[in-house]
């Protein structure tokens, strides 16, 4: 069966458009790469500072997200 593997996990059966290569449809793959993204971030400052991901959340809201 061809299509999202995000859209037959979630078992959503209608196709959506694919324009990217690869396993997902447009909103599943920009939901990934959001959070790929954010993955990405929390990994380089806990590298860097040793700030686990609730620490980065309370730190951001000490300093009101700026």
């Amino acid at each position: 069966m061809a299509g999202c593997k995000d859209c037959r996990a979630e078992e959503i059966t209608t196709e959506r458009a694919a324009p990217h290569p690869g396993p997902r449809c447009y909103p599943h793959h920009h939901r990934f790469r959001r959070a790929q993204k954010r993955r990405q971030r929390v990994s380089a400052v806990t590298r860097a500072y040793g700030l686990t991901e609730t620490d980065l959340i309370a730190l951001r809201g000490a300093q009101r997200d700026r």
